[in-house]
């Protein structure tokens, strides 16, 4: 009987091992599926950036209205109407120069300012036998904006002089303005401060 006892209680102790021996010998839970990787980004556009985004399509166009504003703008000084020449703005306007010691300086000018400093001047009838010819030289950006050189020729008698200009154009409204002006010499009539004066104070 005891050893009928001993068999069972065995087989019971065998029973109880075999689902943890089982379970120790299964095999390891797979691991989880790993995330799916990220989409790469897209490229960059660069036809869709800055002047990339705005190619030069009608440059004669361009220049053609450019060369009829820059008649416009000179027959309207000729004839004294300088509210056509102040209409040729857009304001404010940066007006650029550099005094006699080569100190360059600029200023934004409201309409008001602009003509406080130009209606002098065109207002002034030339010298008798003054002559002056201007030949502009374009340099279109896109076709709303253009950079323009010109070179002035003034005659008076035997005597001539000759210098350049430079200026920003651009189409606003459906019709060319001048938003930037720069010609040398005009620093000190502009009053432009000396370079070692202190800055303004901020607001």
């Amino acid at each position: 009987m005891k050893k009928l006892m001993l068999v069972l209680v065995s087989i019971a102790l065998v029973g109880l091992c075999l689902p943890a021996l089982a379970q120790d010998t299964a095999a390891p839970a797979a691991e989880p599926a790993a995330a799916p990787a990220a989409a790469p980004a897209p490229a960059m556009d660069m036809t869709a950036l800055g002047g990339a985004s705005r190619p030069i399509k009608q440059e004669k166009l361009v220049k053609k209205e450019l060369a009829a504003f820059f008649k416009a703008q000179e027959a309207a000084m000729h004839k004294g109407d300088l509210e056509a020449c102040w209409a040729g703005v857009d304001y404010p306007v940066l007006m650029i120069s550099d005094d006699a010691k080569g100190q360059g300086s600029g200023v934004m000018m409201t309409r008001d300012e602009y003509i406080a400093s130009m209606k002098p001047f065109m207002e002034t009838p030339p010298p008798k036998g003054f002559k002056m010819s201007a030949k502009y030289d374009v340099t279109v950006i896109t076709d709303s904006l253009a950079v323009v050189v010109t070179k002035i020729t003034m005659k008076m008698g035997k005597k001539k002089a000759s210098f350049k200009n430079a200026s920003m154009v651009i189409k606003k409204d459906g019709k060319w303005v001048y938003k930037m002006m720069a010609e040398g010499g005009w620093g000190d009539a502009m009053g432009a401060p000396p370079a070692d004066a202190p800055a303004p104070a901020a607001p």
